[in-house]
């Protein structure tokens, strides 16, 4: 997987766990915001990727570490966590690929 492919993912999960965080009753709009600054980031994160021709590919460890993350926030929306907790799943996605 290379870096546009990761943040894509990233992008992916982020989506779902700010629709989580708007289907909650009351919205935690700080934690709404913070979490589009994340996806904001990684749009232009991926522009800047996009004209460049050589994208570097992730470490075995490196698409482990964001396939685990993934999986926990996933976790978390299932079992209707905090948004405090979905907040902190969304921070370990963006810092699994930098």
């Amino acid at each position: 997987m290379n870096q546009t492919q990761a943040i894509h993912q990233q992008i992916m999960a982020l989506l779902k766990a700010r629709n989580y965080l708007l289907n909650q009753t009351p919205s935690d709009m700080i934690a709404i915001t913070d979490v589009n600054e994340k996806i904001i980031s990684l749009n232009a994160r991926q522009s800047a990727l996009s004209s460049n021709i050589n994208i570097p590919v992730l470490s075995d460890k490196q698409e482990q570490q964001l396939t685990s993350a993934i999986h926990d926030l996933d976790t978390q929306i299932r079992d209707s966590k905090a948004a405090s907790d979905i907040l902190a799943g969304a921070t370990v996605i963006i810092n699994a690929v930098k």
